[in-house]
């Protein structure tokens, strides 16, 4: 229920703390913030970010070759 400015003053005074716990739930606030902005898939053209592994083709393993022919049987 807090506005923005009001918000950023919390967090800000949290940051500059004297006690370790509270700059730690700052802290730990400002990584999900962080994590959950980059990990959507909106800003990743704007930051040249062309997604999990390069759009790379799966290289399966020999088991999961194996597993694929046995399943396939089945079907």
């Amino acid at each position: 229920h807090m506005n923005l400015y009001t918000r950023t003053a919390l967090v800000q005074s949290m940051l500059g703390s004297r006690f370790e716990t509270s700059r730690a739930i700052a802290n730990s606030l400002r990584f999900a913030v962080h994590f959950f902005y980059y990990a959507h898939p909106a800003t990743w053209a704007m930051s040249g970010y062309d997604g999990p592994f390069a759009h790379l083709a799966p290289q399966l393993s020999e088991q999961r070759m194996r597993y694929l022919e046995l399943t396939k049987t089945r079907a």
